[in-house]
C-alpha cells in the first residue's frame, strides 16, 4: 500500500496547547487511510505523519495538512 508524509505547521504560542492536546497533532485513522507515525518537532514548528493509504485524496480528508507527499520506506530494521 503507498506510503505519504504529511506536514503540518505551527506556530511557536500552539505548543502548549498542542501538548495538551493530542488530538490536535494527530489526524484521523479511517477507511483506507492508517496513521503509522506521528512526529512533533517544535524546535521547527512541525508535525509530521507517515500513513499508508489507498490514495492521496483519503490523506487530505484525514486532518489540515500544508503539504503531502508520496514516500518510499527505506527502513534499515531486520
Amino acid at each position: 500500500m503507498p506510503r505519504y508524509l504529511a506536514e503540518r505547521y505551527l506556530v511557536r504560542e500552539a505548543d502548549a496547547e498542542v501538548a495538551a492536546t493530542p488530538a490536535l497533532a494527530e489526524p484521523r485513522s479511517g477507511e483506507g487511510v492508517r496513521l503509522l507515525e506521528a512526529l512533533y518537532i517544535p524546535e521547527d514548528e512541525i508535525c509530521l505523519y507517515v500513513f499508508e493509504s489507498d490514495s492521496v485524496e483519503l490523506v487530505e480528508q484525514a486532518g489540515r495538512f500544508d503539504r503531502i507527499v508520496p514516500v518510499v520506506s527505506v527502513s534499515g530494521r531486520r
